[in-house]
């Protein structure tokens, strides 16, 4: 039997810190644009995760939250805040869980692209839930009676960078179907895309290593920087002091 390339292709990618997963979800430009959500089998289009961020690359998908196991990144943060200082509530907001919600969707006019995962903030998903529940619209999923929606994206600097910042969401003002060639809409109905080979589950052990790896990275030169009031400590990272040198904040 010949080797599978493809599959070796996705070893090596993954070793080297690189994968495909980049290329299934929507990046969404300044400006408005046109989308349709793709209806699910399961009746729930919008799925949500929960996330700690700031802790390590992509995040860390929260063990308690998403599988309702404990959390030593939770027990950390809340413990950090309870001390009571400005910088140690300060950093434990840092690593509080955060909501994010995704749905498989067409973004119109480019269509040839297929299904693509649009993530969006806890504001977009509010608006969602509310177009829903209006009785001038209902499921906006729906593959046959469902709407469009306008997103609005507004270009924002938050110290390191521009970012795209999700703004309104509008149904159009007609239903319209998901594609006007059936076998089309069912073939992108078909191509439901798992969440859960994207993002990697998380055991309690693995998290209390990263939140160790967190705490006490490898450092060349040793500085500690002491979380709250208590005896944790953290190293600056030899990356940080590297930075610090070239006087790059």
């Amino acid at each position: 039997m010949a080797i599978n390339l493809e599959k070796i292709r996705a070893k090596l990618d993954k070793l080297n810190g690189k994968d495909n997963h980049s290329d299934l979800f929507w990046r969404a430009d300044a400006g408005t644009h046109t989308i349709r959500i793709i209806p699910s089998e399961d009746g729930e289009p919008m799925k949500e995760k929960h996330f700690h961020y700031n802790i390590s690359k992509g995040g860390v998908l929260c063990p308690k939250r998403n599988y309702g196991e404990d959390c030593p990144i939770c027990e950390f943060a809340t413990s950090l805040f309870r001390e009571g200082t400005p910088d140690s509530q300060e950093q434990a907001k840092k690593l509080f869980v955060n909501q994010r919600f995704y749905a498989d969707v067409i973004v119109r006019g480019k269509e040839e692209d297929g299904p693509k995962i649009w993530s969006f903030p806890k504001s977009a998903y509010k608006a969602l839930l509310e177009t829903i529940l209006d009785e001038d619209y209902g499921d906006v999923t729906d593959a046959r009676k469902g709407y469009d929606l306008k997103v609005t994206y507004i270009k924002k600097n938050f110290g390191r960078g521009d970012r795209m910042v999700f703004d309104s969401l509008q149904p159009r003002p007609r239903p319209t179907p998901l594609s006007e060639d059936d076998a089309q809409a069912a073939a992108w109905m078909d191509n439901d895309i798992d969440l859960n080979k994207i993002f990697e589950r998380k055991s309690v052990e693995d998290a209390q290593k990263v939140l160790d790896e967190y705490l006490m990275p490898e450092s060349a030169s040793g500085d500690k920087v002491k979380y709250g009031g208590n005896t944790q400590e953290k190293k600056v990272s030899s990356v940080d002091a590297a930075f610090r040198e070239l006087g790059v904040a």
